[in-house]
């Protein structure tokens, strides 16, 4: 449920702007998979990290995880 926004969700099939595809995340020590749909309308490749946005029914909206949030400054 709503206990997983927030979390870090790898994107295991790539998700179109305007379509679905397909994340898995770790919920209580568990690798689970569900379908995924991009909450900012970018098409986010397979490998990226996302952060799970929110749940609506069995798709999960998620957005990429911004770079620039993990690292201080330029490597």
């Amino acid at each position: 449920g709503s206990d997983i926004v927030g979390r870090i969700a790898q994107v295991t099939a790539p998700i179109p702007g305007n379509s679905v595809g397909e994340i898995a995340y770790v919920s209580m020590g568990e690798r689970h998979m569900a379908t995924a749909r991009s909450s900012t309308g970018e098409s986010i490749p397979r490998g990226a990290m996302g952060v799970i946005q929110d749940i609506a029914g069995t798709v999960v909206n998620v957005r990429l995880q911004t770079q620039s949030s993990e690292k201080e400054g330029p490597l």
